[in-house]
């Protein structure tokens, strides 16, 4: 009997990626491609047969060499698809790319009749990342078109449909900032009722719940075996959290996910701790259960300090250069990232002489990041994920600042599709390896951190006042 193997199809909005794994979860062959947005037509939207036509290309590869069992679709999130079965690729609008500042037009009716935040706890978020400002959108804009919509499909399961052409929804990418969803109680929100889009929306399935087995004519197209399962897909935050879940089973955790964006994820907890101001809010794990989030734009942030104080330096970084910030009182403080995150409204600033980039930048990411966990009120274990693994020095200080709180550290890479591979056999083991976070030694950092706490939440034009005092 050849072996079988299963695949994780990642579309990501800047990478898409088809993952062959064996039963072991081990990677045995990974495609990758570009995603590509076009902006000619009605208004900037995903290339959606680009990306069908590749898959299938691939897939037909793969089937050459593997046989596959399974398939689990993982995608980004503020997404979604105007579903009419009478078009080819079941299109009844281009599928808008959520970057779209345009669907701001109706904002003021839209942020009339929106959602309370403690209900869908969804902030107002720039472009089309609210779905239902996407959907309030199109139907304005486009109404006759909008009158051919059968079903509204989330991202992940439309790719589903084109394996199986069978219609779902999944909780991951309805409570992903979307409007429309009330994670507290379950169900679809009084707005999105209101509307009408409730009833468009297809039956909801479990990430981990086999769908339907491949359509014949992708059988045809592709040479997947005929008994190839898909499972219900999933958002890929959702995806790189939930392999945290076997590991934790029934205890409340915290992650902090690093990357352009590092975005905190408690599980367990207050939800009405969360303040839409902060850049807080809710979304959903596989289970359908709220788990509290913060964000702020931390791989961005650290480019944007050392771009604007420079990097003479190109020695590895060390406690010592931190220390030398810390004794000199140099701060960095926020907000580098145009707008996002807890202090989002503040102008950047950089307090004292400084040259090495990369210590402050450092610095402040880990500040930053403490402080985000304050906020998530996060007082059990905490894991690092993501490109912040690289940087051991910024661990460190966050591990002092955090003394006295286990911290745990996710050396392994590629998160989305680890998690995701759980799916295909859920509940699964734990397929995470971590390991402990060491604290640094650096002297005044309790000081130094209530001061920048000061700095950070004192409004811009008390802050130079506050700086002249710090330097007299």
């Amino acid at each position: 009997m050849r072996e079988k193997y299963f695949l994780v199809l990642d579309i990501g909005k800047t990478n898409i990626k088809i993952h062959v794994l064996d039963s072991d979860q081990h990677s045995k062959k990974v495609y990758t491609k570009k995603n590509s947005v076009i902006n000619s037509g009605p208004y900037p939207h995903v290339n959606i047969d680009d990306i069908w036509q590749w898959v299938i290309e691939v897939l037909n590869s793969i089937t050459r060499v593997y046989c596959i069992d399974s398939i689990v679709v993982s995608t980004h999130g503020a997404t979604a698809v105007l579903f009419d079965p009478e078009q080819p690729n079941g299109l009844a609008l281009p599928v808008l790319d959520y970057e779209f500042q345009g669907v701001e037009e109706f904002d003021h009716e839209y942020n009339v009749i929106r959602p309370e935040f403690y209900e869908s706890f969804s902030p107002s978020l720039p472009g089309g990342l609210n779905i239902g400002r996407q959907l309030f959108w199109l139907e304005k804009k486009f109404a006759r078109q909008f009158e051919n919509v059968k079903s509204i499909l989330l991202y992940p399961q439309y790719w589903v449909w084109r394996l199986t052409g069978q219609l779902t929804s999944e909780c991951t990418s309805l409570g992903c900032h979307t409007d429309l969803w009330s994670p507290t109680k379950n169900r679809f929100t009084a707005f999105a009722k209101a509307r009408g889009w409730d009833a468009l929306f297809p039956p909801r399935v479990d990430a981990w719940e086999v769908v339907s087995q491949v359509s014949a004519d992708v059988v045809d197209l592709t040479g997947l075996p005929k008994e190839c399962k898909v499972h219900g897909g999933v958002h890929d935050s959702s995806a790189s959290f939930l392999r945290f879940i076997p590991h934790y089973k029934n205890r409340d955790f915290c992650v902090m996910s690093t990357g352009t964006w590092v975005i905190g994820m408690s599980k367990g907890g207050d939800p009405l701790t969360l303040h839409q101001d902060k850049d807080m809010l809710a979304n959903v794990d596989v289970e359908g259960e709220l788990v509290r989030c913060i964000r702020f734009m931390g791989g961005r942030e650290y480019s944007e300090i050392c771009d604007f104080v420079g990097n003479p330096n190109d020695k590895p970084l060390s406690q010592a250069r931190v220390q030398h910030l810390i004794d000199n009182d140099i701060f960095a403080v926020p907000n580098f990232s145009n707008g996002s995150g807890p202090f989002g409204k503040k102008q950047p600033e950089v307090i004292g002489h400084c040259s090495d980039g990369p210590a402050l930048a450092s610095l402040y990411c880990a500040l930053m990041m403490n402080y985000c966990a304050d906020l998530l009120n996060a007082n059990n274990e905490i894991v690092i994920t993501g490109s912040f693994i690289q940087n051991p020095i910024l661990c460190e200080v966050f591990a002092q600042l955090r003394a006295g709180q286990p911290l745990k550290l996710a050396r392994d890479t590629g998160g989305t599709v680890r998690g995701a591979a759980l799916l295909a056999n859920w509940p699964s083991e734990p397929n995470v390896s971590l390991d402990n976070g060491q604290a640094s030694q650096l002297s005044g950092l309790t000081t130094y951190q209530e001061t920048w706490l000061k700095l950070a939440t004192t409004p811009n034009t008390d802050t130079l006042n506050e700086r002249e005092a710090h330097q007299s």
